[in-house]
């Protein structure tokens, strides 16, 4: 796998059309990940690119709440 850089990153993500609107579904317990990127991301001057942390979905959290529901099918 080859090394990216920050430009190559954030060239990335624009290309794919990544924007602060994007909504992220993540598996995952924390939004943790997104916050490192957009991190990286802005120590080099890319700012408001990537959306906020209300954006990220936690999938695992959902999952979690619900696993141990006993559900009754009428």
């Amino acid at each position: 796998m080859d090394c990216m850089d920050v430009h190559k990153i954030a060239g990335t993500l624009l290309q794919k059309g990544i924007t602060p609107d994007t909504i992220f579904l993540v598996w995952h317990v924390n939004k943790m990940d997104l916050q490192i990127v957009r991190d990286l991301l802005e120590s080099s001057g890319y700012h408001d690119f990537l959306p906020p942390d209300e954006n990220c979905i936690t999938l695992i959290q959902l999952f979690r709440a619900n696993m141990f529901q006993r559900h009754t099918i009428t």
